[in-house]
Parts: structure tokens; sequence; C-alpha cells
């Protein structure tokens, strides 16, 4: 069975709805904000372009809302994946630019 895996990359300082999450802002300048419904348990992962892991945060269940400081992350584009506990996954490209 194929899946497809939206992608999209956002120059302007508007919101990407990716199915049940909310990810904004795109660029980010500082702090990432995902916004998931319904609640569930989510694995956030960060890699560069090349593939190579850098950060790793998590969305707990009882939390519509989770946070993400980019501080130790250098501009540049990058690829934000998610894993949700059910099994659910989406993958969208981030900017960080301040």
């Amino acid at each position: 069975m194929a899946r497809e895996i939206e992608s999209t990359v956002n120059t302007s300082n508007s919101i990407m709805k990716k199915n049940s999450y909310l990810i904004y802002p795109n660029p980010v300048t500082q702090l990432l904000t995902i916004d998931k419904s319904p609640s569930m348990k989510v694995e956030y992962n960060i890699t560069n372009q090349l593939g190579n892991f850098q950060a790793s945060f998590f969305g707990n269940f009882d939390e519509s809302s989770t946070n993400y400081s980019i501080e130790g992350l250098s501009d540049g584009l990058y690829i934000l994946t998610g894993v949700s506990d059910s099994g659910e996954s989406f993958s969208t490209h981030l900017i960080i630019a301040r």
C-alpha cells in the first residue's frame, strides 16, 4: 500500500496545516509551536538536508500544543518529522532564519 506524504516549504510567516497538526511559525526565529488534534503522544525529529539528526523532542498525550526552542540549530532548511503513538506520521520542511 502506498502512502502519500505531504511536504511544503512556506517562505512567508504564515501558518501551515498538516493533517491534524498545525505547525508555526515558518520560518522559525526562536520558538516552534506544534498544535495537534486530537491530543496524542508524538515524537518529533529534526534532520538537516543531508539527513543528519539534529534534535528530538516529545509532545505529551495530555498536551494539545508543544513548543520547542530552536536555539541550538543554525539558520537553514531542515526536515521536521513526527510519529504518534498510533503510528500516524508527517514530514515537512522547516526554515530557521533569525
